[in-house]
């Protein structure tokens, strides 16, 4: 397997590549907006609500005719949950698409367009697949010995967590 140019200048001396995530993931890959998908379903409840309460007064009034300000009520908040559960899955795609993973004899690299983790590997390393969809799957690691550090979280195509599950537990293997 040749590295990726980014990938190559990030190794250290006597470090090897067991695994690196494919070139061009799918469109879909992380399709999952994380908090604004609820913002946005926040924006969509309220809208729902407000389009209620306003019907409801309407009928009661007698007056069921549309008018500018049930239009700002109603459509505004629908609009911009739109927006910002478009403008969030865009910027979480593009970053899934631009880093690349790779799991060394060292250490798991994420590669992105602007920043770069690494993460070491020890024995107390704990890799499991956290989600199984049908063109995406989510790998979680996270070590054991530092319980206060979050899990992190690989975006990755169908199949391609089992192989980095592996080369992390073939480097365990060679501590």
């Amino acid at each position: 397997m040749t590295p990726s140019a980014p990938l190559t200048a990030a190794l250290s001396d006597g470090e090897t590549v067991l695994w690196q995530s494919p070139a061009k993931p799918s469109a879909r890959l992380a399709d999952y907006g994380g908090i604004h998908d609820w913002i946005g379903r926040l924006f969509f409840g309220i809208s729902a609500i407000t389009a209620l309460v306003f019907f409801r007064a309407m009928q009661d009034a007698g007056r069921m005719s549309m008018s500018v300000s049930l239009l700002i009520w109603v459509a505004g908040p629908v609009v911009i949950g739109l927006l910002i559960r478009h403008v969030g899955r865009r910027r979480k795609r593009k970053a899934a698409q631009a880093t690349t993973y790779a799991v060394t004899s060292r250490r798991v690299l994420a590669i992105g367009d602007a920043t770069q983790g690494s993460y070491p590997i020890s024995p107390d390393t704990i890799a499991k697949i956290a989600l199984e969809a049908a063109d995406r799957e989510v790998l979680e690691y996270t070590d054991v010995a530092s319980s206060a550090a979050p899990a992190h979280i690989m975006y990755l195509p169908k199949g391609e967590a089992a192989k980095a599950q592996a080369a992390i537990a073939q480097a365990q293997a060679n501590l």
